[in-house]
C-alpha cells in the first residue's frame, strides 16, 4: 500500500518486510521506519489511509489498525476489531476511522480509541461520503 501524507511531502509505503517506510517525497530519501504491527500479514489485506491534516498514518494489517504519528514514529494507537480487516476509512476531520472486513464493520475515536459502533456485515469495504456518512459496501 502506498498513502501521500503533509500535502504531498511525504509518501509511505508497505515494504515487503511488513515495516512501514516514510519517504520526503521531494527527494526520495527515507526518512523512517515504523514498527510493524504485531500481526502483519503483507497481503492483499494489509493497507493504510493517511489523516486528512496529514500529520497520522494508520495502517491496517490481519486483525488490527494501527495509528501512527508521522513525525515522531510513534504508535497512537492500536484498534482490534476482532475481524479481518479489507479497508479503512478515516472521517473527512480525522477524529473518527472506520474499519470494514470479513464479518463486521468497527468504528472508532481516532485520538482516544474508543469503540464508537460495531456491526456485522459481510465482506465489504468502509468509505467516507463529503457530508462524513459511513459507507459500507458487503
Amino acid at each position: 500500500g502506498v498513502a501521500v501524507l503533509s500535502g504531498g511531502a511525504l509518501v509511505a509505503t508497505a515494504c515487503p518486510d511488513g515495516f512501514v517506510g516514510l519517504w520526503d517525497a521531494g527527494c526520495g530519501r527515507r526518512l523512517r521506519v515504523l514498527t510493524r504491527p504485531s500481526t502483519w500479514v503483507m497481503d492483499l489485506t494489509s493497507g493504510m489511509e493517511a489523516f486528512p491534516a496529514g500529520d497520522r498514518l494508520a495502517t491496517f494489517s490481519l486483525m488490527e489498525v494501527t495509528i501512527w504519528n508521522v513525525t515522531s514514529g510513534e504508535k497512537l494507537q492500536v484498534l482490534a476489531g476482532g475481524f479481518v480487516v479489507f479497508g479503512l476509512a478515516i472521517s473527512l476531520g480525522g477524529d473518527v476511522v472506520a474499519a470494514c472486513g470479513s464479518t463486521r464493520l468497527a468504528v472508532w475515536d481516532a485520538v482516544s480509541g474508543s469503540l464508537l459502533m460495531s456491526a456485522r456485515t459481510a465482506w465489504g469495504a468502509a468509505d467516507y461520503r463529503p457530508d462524513s456518512c459511513i459507507v459500507s459496501i458487503g
